[in-house]
């Protein structure tokens, strides 16, 4: 399994205005990523070394990351909550100094065209089963886009060196769960959005398969496969992962069905769906254009309602046309 070296521009394509080098201590040649098994309580260093390329000094904030698996790709973040186990987060084995002095309000200060080294220091100093996955993030802030309707939007130059600890003691599979479900609108487009857990320790794919949604009315709302081998997950990680409706999909309070299939063996997750959401649901869909049919009491006693109308509005036509 590949994990590459990768570089952020917001918004557009950006040329770096720094590089970013790396080599471990007692080695000479440079590496593009750090993989590794490291024995307990024993430190191993790196040198970063970080090179301006601009005719103007800049500032680069380095600091350990986690790899947040997406259904898209592998993003590197310094927080999350999507991280099951914090015993995986990776800044809990790192420290990170410059060789020459010390970081100015936690940012890496770069005269034009200068070159700094960074110590890098990974020390794992509990014992844990599997692997650890994140990465050593550079990071420039290039512009802020100001929205007035909305929150501006700070537009970063980020470089990745991917940090994979592989650990002694291998684990046991665990099985992929998934739960969180919310029936969600994006545009005029219905989906069901859910959590996939990865409850091991070991970097893995997403279990691949076919799925299908069922209604409490036992009707099928959403159907779908999902390629086996293409979505990587962190060790001890939750996933978005969003799957649209189909048209016509009617959606009520009561008990779901997600089934998911790889060939040999189903399994099916039950969820609930209360009064309450489906209430809130045609809140917000209230603007949209989808073809989803939301059924609730509301819903109910409005149909029942049309129909009196309906049903007084032809008496009426019939006793006129007898006079």
């Amino acid at each position: 399994m590949f994990f590459y070296t990768e570089s952020v521009a917001a918004e557009e394509q950006i040329s770096s205005s720094f590089d970013v080098s790396i080599q471990a201590d007692d080695e000479t040649s440079q590496v593009k990523d750090i993989q590794f098994t490291p024995q307990l309580n024993q430190e191993y260093r790196y040198t970063a070394t970080v090179t301006n390329l601009e005719n103007y000094a800049i500032e680069v904030s380095v600091f350990p990351s986690i790899a947040v698996s997406t259904r898209n790709s592998m993003t590197y973040v310094a927080e999350t909550e999507n991280l099951l186990n914090q015993d995986y987060d990776l800044k809990n084995y790192v420290k990170i100094q410059p060789q020459d002095g010390n970081f100015v309000d936690d940012f890496l200060q770069l005269d034009a065209k200068q070159s700094r080294d960074v110590q890098i220091i990974i020390n794992v100093n509990k014992r844990i089963h599997g692997e650890v996955l994140g990465g050593i993030n550079f990071s420039q802030v290039i512009g802020i886009q100001e929205n007035k309707d909305s929150v501006d939007i700070q537009q970063v130059y980020q470089k990745v060196i991917v940090v994979r600890l592989k650990l002694n003691e291998l684990a046991k599979g665990t099985k992929q769960t998934i739960g969180d479900f919310e029936f969600t609108i994006t545009g005029d487009t219905t989906t069901l959005s859910y959590y996939l857990y990865n409850n091991d320790p070991l970097v893995t794919y997403a279990e691949g398969g076919t799925y299908r949604v069922i209604n409490p009315n036992q009707e099928i709302i959403a159907e779908g496969k999902i390629e086996s081998e293409q979505i990587v997950l962190s060790p001890y990680i939750k996933t978005l992962f969003n799957v649209p409706l189909l048209d016509g999909a009617k959606l009520m309070s009561g008990e779901y069905q997600f089934i998911r299939s790889d060939g040999n063996d189903e399994t099916t997750t039950y969820f609930h769906y209360t009064k309450e959401e489906v209430d809130q649901f045609i809140e917000e869909a209230a603007d949209s254009s989808n073809t989803i049919t939301v059924q609730s009491k509301a819903n109910l006693w409005l149909v029942i309602a049309l129909s009196l109308v309906s049903v007084l509005l032809i008496l009426t036509l019939v006793k006129l046309l007898k006079k």
